[in-house]
This record gives structure tokens, C-alpha cells and sequence, in this order.
């Protein structure tokens, strides 16, 4: 999925650094609960799979992600990753590993819910993404979180762009057809000229509506891959778009 650099323009999440120092800054805040929930919203799936890579069952994988996000409400965790520069999902993973490491001995559901609300993980949602997924050892565990970061994000900006088309029935409906095109193996066997008799659309039509959707995908990838990074360049976003395609195809 080649995904080349362009101006960004899309907004998924706000930023997630920012939503980092706002937990920080808002303790105890209805802003703090939104900020948490669209931390846990963006990572819950990659700490879980990574858990689960690592060798631990179902409910002790999601205990252990549901009490990492309990331990981010102290202070010290805020200002550990205001003080880190560069990836946030490389902070994130360095905490979470740690923190298995230091609940190997103990029983992860003492903690479980802490400080914040209860995640809602869709454990049977999560096990079904983990079995259409190439298999994972425990030595390529970090790659494996790598992967699954990046498909959370492809998931969560095909979430958005969706939600911006279900304007009218006709709308989602074109969304639908149009949207096929974004990703190489959801298309193998529907031809553009298919999707135009389906719009009932001629084919240079449906050729420019598909060229308009990739161009916004491309975008909000874009700026969703920017906003996990601590001071954001050209250079660093291009550097983050290319891992995001290395981790897509490995």
C-alpha cells in the first residue's frame, strides 16, 4: 500500500502527545477522561496483542492492558513522556514491557480498572485480528506490536473517513463501494468498471471519486502518523509513513 507524502489534513485523533500532557495537566478532569479514552482507544489493541505474543492467556493479556492504563494516572508517568522525545508508541511499548516485567509474579487483576474507567476491550474482536495475522514467536513480539500498531491506525482512519460519508444513504452506500479500493486485497476481484456499474456512474467518474477518496486517505494516514511523534518534521513523518508500510507488509 504505497502511501506517499502529502499535506496532512485529516483530525484522528486530536494529537496524541497532546492528549498525553493533557492527562497530565487535567488530573481529574471530564477533559483527563476523554484524553484517556482516546489514548486507550488508539493503543488498547497493540499492548493486548503484544501481550498475547509474549505468551500470556486471554484474560491475563487483557488484565495486563487494562492495568497499565490504570498506572498511567500518576504524575511521574506524564512527566516521564513529557520529558521523552520521539515515538509514542515506543514510549508506550518500553512502559508496558516494563510493567510486565514487574507484575510477572503478581496477580494483574488486583490492579485491573485503578484509577480510570473500565476499558472496554473486545476481547473476542481482538482474538479474531490476532487469528488473521501472520503468527508471532516471542522474539518478534516488538515487531508483531509494530504491525498492529499500524493496522489500528489504517482501521481507525477508515473509521473516520466512513463516518464523514455517512452523510446520506447515497453517500455511505458510494463510501462502501469506493472505499474497496484503498487496500490491494480488498479489491482482487472487483474491477473499476464493476464499482462504476454498481454507482451507476460512468468509469472516468468512478476513476476520479476512488483518485479523491486515496488522496484523503493518504492525508489522514498522514496526519495520524504525525501526531505520534513528539515534535513532528517533514523528514521524521516521511521516516514514520515508510516503518507504517514496512510494518504493513512484513
Amino acid at each position: 500500500m504505497p502511501i506517499p507524502a502529502a499535506a496532512t489534513a485529516a483530525k484522528f485523533p486530536t494529537t496524541q502527545w497532546t492528549v498525553v500532557l493533557s492527562l497530565k495537566a487535567a488530573e481529574g478532569s471530564m477533559a483527563q477522561a476523554k484524553a484517556m479514552r482516546e489514548l486507550c482507544q488508539a493503543y488498547w489493541f497493540p499492548l493486548y496483542a503484544f501481550a498475547r505474543h509474549r505468551g500470556l492467556q486471554r484474560q491475563d493479556a487483557e488484565d495486563a492492558v487494562q492495568s497499565f492504563f490504570a498506572s498511567t494516572g500518576d504524575a511521574d508517568f506524564f512527566q516521564k513522556a513529557e520529558q521523552h522525545k520521539g515515538k509514542l508508541r515506543t514510549f508506550i511499548l518500553t512502559a508496558f514491557t516494563r510493567m510486565l516485567l514487574d507484575h510477572r509474579d503478581r496477580s494483574l487483576a488486583q490492579k485491573r480498572g485503578g484509577g480510570v474507567p473500565h476499558l472496554s476491550i473486545d476481547a473476542d474482536q481482538a482474538e479474531a485480528w490476532l487469528l488473521a495475522d501472520p503468527k508471532s514467536t516471542e522474539e518478534d513480539a516488538a515487531m508483531a506490536f509494530e504491525r498492529h500498531w499500524a493496522k489500528n491506525i489504517i482501521r481507525s482512519v477508515l473509521a473516520e473517513l466512513e463516518a464523514e460519508a455517512e452523510l446520506t444513504p447515497k453517500s455511505a452506500a458510494r463510501f462502501q463501494i469506493v472505499s474497496r479500493f484503498l487496500m490491494p486485497e480488498s479489491c482482487l476481484d472487483y474491477t473499476i468498471r464493476q464499482a462504476a456499474a454498481d454507482l451507476d456512474i460512468n468509469v472516468a467518474t468512478c476513476e476520479k471519486a476512488i483518485q479523491r477518496l486515496r488522496a484523503r486517505f493518504r492525508q489522514a494516514v498522514r496526519k495520524e502518523v504525525a501526531s505520534t511523534l513528539n515534535h513532528p518534521t517533514e523528514a521524521s513523518i516521511t521516516e514514520e509513513m515508510i516503518q507504517l508500510q514496512k510494518a504493513l507488509i512484513e
